[in-house]
C-alpha cells in the first residue's frame, strides 16, 4: 500500500483544535480540516500552535471520514439569512466544490436553487433543482426540491411541465405542502386556461378541503374567484371575493378582493 505524504502528522485529540476526523484502516485517527476529498484520495490539514501540515491519503487507505459543519458552509447560511443571494449562491457553490461526498454538497445545491428563486433567475433555478433531484434522489430536501422545480418551470410558463411535476407529489405530499401542490395545480391549469380544471384539481382543493394554512386558502379564493370571472360565473366569483374579505379583513388579500369587487371583475 502506497502512502503518498507531503508530511506527515498524526495528532490527538487534545492538541489541536480540529473539528474533520479521517479513521484509517489501520487504526490511526487523524484529525484537521479535510481540504480536499475526490475519487483520488483525501487531504487532511492540522495545526499544531502556528503550524499547518498536510496528510495526502489514498481512497483504500480510508476507514470512515466525519466532517463538521464547514466554516464555508456556515458562511453560505448566513449570507442566505442576510438576503445577499447572488453572495450566497457562490458561497454554496464552493461548498458543493470542495465537499462534493458530503451532506453539505446536498444541502448546499438545494439552498442554490432557492436563492435562484429569489434572484428570480428561474432557469437556473430549474437547473439546480434538476441536478438535485437527480444526484440526491433519497434526500429530506426531494419534495421542497420538486415543488421548485415546478414553480420554477411555471415562472417560465412551462405549465404543462410543471402540472406533471405538481400531479406526481399527490400521494407523497404531507401537511403544508398538500395546500401549496393543489395551488400549484391550479396555477399551471389557469397558465393553460384551463379553467374548470384550475377549480376542480387546483384552487377549490385547498378551499374545500379546509385546510388550516390562512395564506394558502386566502390566495386560492382568489384565484379562484379569477376562474369562475373567466367562466362567466360572476356570482360565484363575487362569493369568493366576499369570503376574502369576511376571513381575511386585515390583510392584502382583503384589499385585492375589494378592488376586484369594485371593478366587477
Amino acid at each position: 500500500m502506497r502512502i503518498l505524504l507531503v508530511i506527515v502528522f498524526l495528532v490527538s485529540a487534545s492538541s489541536v483544535f480540529a473539528y474533520d476526523e479521517v479513521t484509517l484502516k489501520n487504526g490511526q485517527v487523524i484529525r484537521g480540516k479535510i481540504i480536499k476529498d475526490d475519487e483520488t484520495g483525501i487531504v487532511i490539514e492540522v495545526t499544531e500552535g502556528e503550524m499547518k501540515l498536510s496528510q495526502v491519503l489514498t481512497r483504500d487507505q480510508v476507514a470512515n471520514v466525519s466532517i463538521e459543519e464547514p466554516a464555508e458552509y456556515s458562511k453560505a447560511k448566513e449570507l442566505q439569512n442576510r438576503k445577499e443571494w447572488l453572495e450566497a449562491v457562490q458561497a454554496y457553490q464552493q461548498v458543493i466544490e470542495v465537499y462534493p461526498k458530503y451532506k453539505w454538497a446536498e444541502a448546499a445545491l438545494f439552498h442554490k436553487g432557492e436563492c435562484y428563486e429569489r434572484l428570480k433567475d428561474w432557469q437556473k433555478a430549474k437547473e439546480s433543482y434538476e441536478r438535485f433531484l437527480k444526484d440526491y434522489p433519497k434526500s429530506e430536501f426531494y419534495l421542497n426540491a420538486k415543488t421548485g422545480l415546478a414553480y420554477s418551470l411555471l415562472m417560465q410558463n412551462m405549465h404543462g411541465e410543471a402540472l406533471k411535476i405538481y400531479e406526481s407529489m399527490l400521494n407523497a405530499a404531507k401537511g403544508e405542502m398538500v395546500a401549496q401542490v393543489h395551488y400549484g395545480i391550479g396555477e399551471a391549469n389557469l397558465g393553460q386556461k384551463k379553467f374548470d380544471e384550475a377549480l376542480e384539481q387546483g384552487y377549490l382543493k385547498v378551499v374545500v378541503l379546509d385546510y388550516d394554512f390562512p395564506d394558502w386558502v386566502a390566495k386560492a379564493m382568489l384565484k379562484g374567484a379569477e376562474c369562475f370571472m373567466y367562466l362567466g360565473d360572476i356570482k360565484r366569483a363575487a362569493y369568493y371575493y366576499e369570503e376574502v374579505l369576511k376571513k381575511y379583513p386585515d390583510t392584502g388579500y382583503a384589499k385585492e378582493a375589494k378592488e376586484k369587487l369594485k371593478k366587477g371583475e
